[in-house]
C-alpha cells in the first residue's frame, strides 16, 4: 500500500483554485443564499417601482419630489436601502453557518492557510453579489423608466451616469456583503453578526445627529453607508465627499473589517 507524504497532502490542500471552487459550491448550496438574493431582488425592484409611482402622484399634484428632479436614477433604486439587510445577512451567514454546524473544522483542515480561505470566501461572495445585484438594479431602472419619463416629460436614456449608478449599486451591495462576512468571522455567530450589521446599517447613521448641524453633515459623510451609497448617486456640488473619495472611504471600511477578521481567524482556534 502506498502512503502519501505530508508534503503531497499539503500541496493538495493548498490549491487556492480548489478552495475558491469549494467556497462557490458552499455558498450556492446554502439554503439561505437563493432566498436572500431573491428577497433583495424583489425589494429593490418593488420599492423602486413604488417610489416612482408615489413620485408620479406627487408630481401630478404639483409637488414632484426634489430627488426626481436632481437624481432620477437614484429614485429607481430606492429599494436598495432595505435590500441591503438581506445582503448583509447573507454575508454573515456565509461564514457563521459553518461555525454553527461545525463545518468550519473540516474547512480549515482542507485549507490550513486561513488568509487564503478568507480571501476565497470574500472573492466568491463579492463576485456573486455583484453578478446578481447589477442585473437587479438594471431591471429596477428599466421597469420604472417609463414612469420617470412621464413625470420628467423627456426621455431618460441609459447614459454613462445611469450605467455608473447601476454598477455602483452592485459594488455597494458587494461591499455590504463583505462587511457582513467580516463581522460574521469576528463574532462567529449568526445572530451576533446580523445584529452588528443592523447597527452598522441603521443605528450608526443616527450618531451624528447628536452633533451640531455642520459637524453632523461632515461626520455622516464618512460613515460606511453614507460613503458607499454615493456610488449609486449623482454627487451634489456641495457634497462633503466626492465620488472617488466616497469610494475610497467605503473601501477602507471593508478592508479594515476584513483585516481584523483575518487577524482573529489566524489567532483563534475553532470551536
Amino acid at each position: 500500500m502506498t502512503t502519501r507524504t505530508g508534503q503531497e497532502l499539503d500541496q493538495a490542500r493548498l490549491s487556492w483554485g480548489g478552495i475558491v471552487r469549494s467556497e462557490w459550491l458552499k455558498l450556492w448550496t446554502l439554503p439561505q443564499t437563493a432566498v436572500l438574493y431573491a428577497v433583495a431582488a424583489l425589494v429593490t425592484v418593488g420599492f423602486g417601482f413604488a417610489a416612482v409611482v408615489v413620485a408620479k402622484v406627487d408630481a401630478e399634484g404639483g409637488t414632484p419630489p426634489l430627488e426626481m428632479l436632481v437624481d432620477p436614477t437614484h429614485l429607481t433604486l430606492s429599494g436598495v436601502g432595505l435590500a441591503q439587510v438581506a445582503i448583509a445577512a447573507l454575508g454573515v451567514l456565509a461564514v457563521s453557518s459553518e461555525y454553527g454546524t461545525g463545518l468550519i473544522r473540516s474547512t480549515l483542515a482542507a485549507a490550513p492557510r486561513r488568509g487564503g480561505l478568507l480571501m476565497a470566501k470574500a472573492l466568491v461572495l463579492g463576485v456573486s453579489t455583484l453578478l446578481v445585484m447589477v442585473p437587479v438594479a438594471l431591471a429596477a431602472f428599466l421597469l420604472t423608466r417609463p414612469g420617470l419619463e412621464d413625470v420628467l416629460g423627456v426621455g431618460w436614456p441609459m447614459d454613462a451616469t445611469v450605467v455608473r449608478a447601476l454598477v455602483g449599486t452592485g459594488v455597494y451591495l458587494a461591499g455590504i456583503a463583505l462587511l457582513g462576512l467580516a463581522l460574521g468571522t469576528i463574532v462567529r455567530s449568526s445572530a451576533g453578526g446580523i445584529t452588528l450589521m443592523f447597527g452598522v446599517l441603521f443605528l450608526l447613521p443616527l450618531l451624528p445627529m447628536a452633533l451640531p448641524r455642520t459637524m453632523a453633515e461632515k461626520a455622516a459623510a464618512f460613515l460606511p453607508t453614507s460613503a458607499g451609497s454615493q456610488l449609486m448617486k449623482v454627487p451634489a456640488p456641495d457634497a462633503v465627499l466626492g465620488l472617488g473619495s466616497s469610494a475610497v472611504v467605503f473601501g477602507c471600511y471593508v478592508a479594515v473589517a476584513l483585516g481584523v477578521a483575518y487577524v482573529l481567524l489566524r489567532r483563534r482556534d475553532t470551536r
